[in-house]
């Protein structure tokens, strides 16, 4: 004959296994959805520190360029001012003034050609003589 308290008593324990188990994976599952949660709040949090970085970085980046611009605007009114000096030397007589030597002056200056141009061009344009990068010296343009 069965034995059925027996049979009960297996299915029970089966059961109670089985529930054991389920309890394991519902506070399995409880534990990831809160670990996915923190997980979630913390890149959050990087992305905005993301954007409040680059942010930053875009501001420094503008501010940097404004001060490229005014190294730039500095440098020019020395080279301007260094050139004035180097021409009001040169008009006591002692040497004798022209545009060849001014050229040369701003050659030696170590500024860079681009600024040397600059400075040549905004000086000579009423006379129509403009500083060409190439050959590092001066030429007359056409009137338009």
């Amino acid at each position: 004959m069965t034995d059925y308290k027996a049979l009960y008593e297996k299915e029970k324990k089966k059961n109670d296994t089985f529930k054991k188990v389920i309890k394991k994976q519902r506070q399995n599952t409880n534990n990831l959805k809160e670990k996915i949660e923190e997980l979630e709040e913390e890149l959050t949090y990087n992305d905005n520190e993301v954007i409040k970085v680059a942010e930053r970085n875009k501001q420094v980046r503008s501010e940097n360029k404004k001060l490229k611009e005014e190294i730039k605007q500095y440098k020019k009114e020395l080279l301007k001012a260094s050139l004035y000096g180097f021409i009001e030397g040169c008009s006591d007589g002692s040497d004798g003034l022209s545009i060849d030597g001014e050229i040369q002056f701003l050659n030696q200056s170590g500024e860079s050609q681009e600024l040397i141009k600059e400075v040549f061009d905004e000086m000579y344009n009423d006379i129509n003589l403009v500083y060409n990068i190439k050959t590092k010296d001066y030429e007359e343009i056409e009137e338009q």
